[in-house]
């Protein structure tokens, strides 16, 4: 599928999702240094910027005022990687947000990833979600749809938002970028010398991050921390930063949206899979027919394709 048709069926499925949605609140924007997250939200306000849907706080997980939750007609959950139990404080937000709204209150799931780690997390969170009224749930491949499939909630598959990302043309700086996670999720914990990680923010972030840090936990977040306009900005600044990582010619990597973005700069992609398949599901649903994305089984046999 091209980039174009993807961006295009976004905005199709996020309009089933966001059905009848005016108003919204944003639940857990991504306040670290993960680029992809990045990505993903900024998708999000994309989506709602275009189809006017007013954005009327925006909150990360640490800071998320209950009675806003408890008030609010409709809120959305980021998309990306984190249902399931892999990452529990994701996990246990979206549980405290599905007992703490309206009954009528629409609840948006963006698109994830689902990777169950027990069986006890599952339960945990599936029996909550399939007895919440008003939830709308969207995965990101048909693996991840088969996986809810049985606990009766209708789920939207729908690509990645970060495929309604507009990215200005980038010329290649280097022959090769090698981007590796550095974290669980990594399947090839070979290191490799060249390769890096997008977990790092820049010092001015950094410490933009820990005032904010500072500030949520001796009061409520002021108003223009709570504006969309300002998460975008931050949001931005680590999406540039990914951006310069993959200003390369070839990209070999193991993150899911590294892949993403770099393909939608016009890279030659060469994938290793994650941990649990995170990568290769998403590219068997909607990158099959893509001639620049290939996959190899480690970063020593990505590194032997490059000149091949």
């Amino acid at each position: 599928m091209t980039e174009g048709f993807l961006s295009a069926l976004v905005q199709d499925r996020f309009d089933v999702l966001f059905k009848d949605v005016t108003e919204v609140i944003f639940t857990d924007f991504p306040d670290y240094a993960n680029v992809g997250d990045s990505a993903i939200a900024l998708g999000v306000l994309a989506y709602l910027k275009q189809r006017r849907i007013v954005v009327s706080s925006v909150y990360s997980i640490d800071s998320l005022d209950r009675g806003s939750v408890g008030a609010a007609r409709a809120l959305v959950i980021n998309g990306g990687g984190s249902f399931g139990g892999l990452y529990p404080i994701a996990d246990r937000n979206r549980v405290a947000i599905a007992q703490a709204k309206r009954s009528d209150a629409i609840l948006i799931q963006a698109p994830q990833s689902v990777h169950f780690s027990t069986d006890q997390a599952e339960i945990d969170l599936m029996t909550v979600l399939a007895a919440t009224t008003n939830f709308r749930l969207a995965v990101r491949d048909a693996v991840s749809g088969q996986r809810v499939d049985r606990w009766g909630i209708p789920a939207v598959l729908s690509p990645d938002s970060a495929h309604l990302l507009r990215l200005p043309p980038r010329p290649p700086t280097r022959a090769l970028s090698i981007l590796q996670r550095s974290d669980f999720e990594s399947r090839d914990r070979a290191v490799v010398p060249e390769g890096a990680d997008w977990l790092r923010d820049t010092p001015s972030t950094a410490m933009a991050t820990k005032a904010r840090k500072i500030t949520r936990f001796t009061r409520r977040p002021p108003k223009f921390m709570r504006s969309e306009a300002y998460w975008t900005r931050v949001a931005e600044g680590r999406l540039q930063r990914g951006l310069r990582m993959l200003d390369a010619e070839v990209v070999i990597t193991d993150r899911l949206h590294a892949m993403i973005l770099a393909l939608k700069l016009g890279r030659r992609v060469i994938a290793v899979d994650n941990s649990n398949g995170k990568l290769s599901e998403y590219a068997a649903t909607w990158l099959s027919t893509e001639p620049s994305l290939e996959f190899a089984e480690s970063f020593t046999d990505a590194r032997a394709r490059v000149h091949s």
